[in-house]
């Protein structure tokens, strides 16, 4: 059975993962754009993370990406992570650790499309995600438990460090 609205996708999330898990939930989703932009903010600055949803198990947050905003490079703090496009487009790009001059080494890109999700975990390296469509992307990141901070690289200093998670705006946002 399809996922088609945020209040059936929380109601699934909170019976827990089952026997199909969060991937085979994941593959189920497929929620429109007027469901999901009473979450949405924006900022010209920086990609936005709005709360939807957040206990002990589970996280759920609708990301909000002008034209060209990404994320630096970063893990996802040692939990599991699934990020499905609802609208526009995602260019996901993966890393590892590196020995030598440079700590971190490109090796993959998956663009991902409307309706489209991946999965993301550090075991898989770290990764950066970038709004490659002409306008705004929304997307939703659902993580297997909240993720309280993550190590990010810095590639012009060619370092590491940690940092704590924000959160732009939480519940619906008032028109």
């Amino acid at each position: 059975m399809k996922i088609t609205s945020i209040p059936q996708l929380i109601k699934e999330l909170h019976h827990g993962a089952s026997i199909e898990g969060y991937m085979g939930l994941m593959e189920r989703v497929h929620i429109k754009r007027s469901e999901i932009l009473p979450y949405a903010t924006w900022n010209k600055r920086h990609y936005t993370r709005n709360l939807i949803e957040r206990n002990n198990d589970f996280e759920l947050l609708l990301v909000g990406w002008e034209p060209g905003q990404k994320s630096p490079i970063h893990s996802y703090g040692d939990e599991q992570g699934w990020m499905y496009v609802v609208e526009g487009e995602l260019v996901i790009n993966h890393y590892f650790k590196s020995h030598g001059d440079v700590k971190m080494q490109f090796y993959k890109e998956v663009r991902l499309q409307p309706e489209n999700y991946l999965y993301v975990n550090d075991y898989l390296g770290f990764h950066s995600v970038t709004n490659s469509s002409k306008g705004r992307t929304l997307s939703l990141h659902l993580h297997a438990r909240p993720v309280e901070g993550w190590t990010v690289y810095d590639p012009e200093t060619n370092a590491f460090f940690n940092v704590k998670t924000r959160i732009d705006s939480q519940g619906p946002v008032p028109e």
